[in-house]
């Protein structure tokens, strides 16, 4: 699992960050940096689109 992370962490399609709880101990969350991942797949190959919710 976290080979799989460590690649959307790299490519940008995942976040991580810390989340801490009131008795001081701390977890690691990931959250998608994309709002939509589109792919087709065609007689001339393969077209992905990715769409943030920043744009």
């Amino acid at each position: 699992m976290y080979r799989r992370i460590n690649n959307l962490l790299e490519s940008e399609l995942l976040a991580e960050c810390v989340r801490f709880d009131d008795d001081g101990s701390h977890t690691t969350a990931y959250e998608a940096t994309v709002e939509t991942l589109q792919i087709q797949i065609g007689a001339e190959g393969i077209d992905v689109s990715v769409s943030t919710a920043d744009e």
